[in-house]
């Protein structure tokens, strides 16, 4: 789901003090497609955990990155 309302504006915020203002179009643009990526293939993947057993979901979210 894409950050809205104050998530968002501390969002930029937080990466216009971090990133060099030439590369803020690009940085832009990978965040919003991390979002979007992880939104079209959270549901889908969580529902194949969920069918591999009830508690898969919440094993695989609980595990270390």
């Amino acid at each position: 789901m894409p950050l809205s309302g104050p998530h968002s504006a501390f969002e930029i915020g937080a990466i216009r003090e971090i990133v060099p203002s030439g590369q803020l179009r690009t940085t832009y643009a990978q965040e919003k497609a991390r979002t979007h990526a992880a939104g079209l293939i959270g549901p889908p993947l969580g529902g194949l955990l969920y069918g591999l057993g009830r508690a898969a979901p919440f094993v695989v979210d609980a595990s270390p990155s």
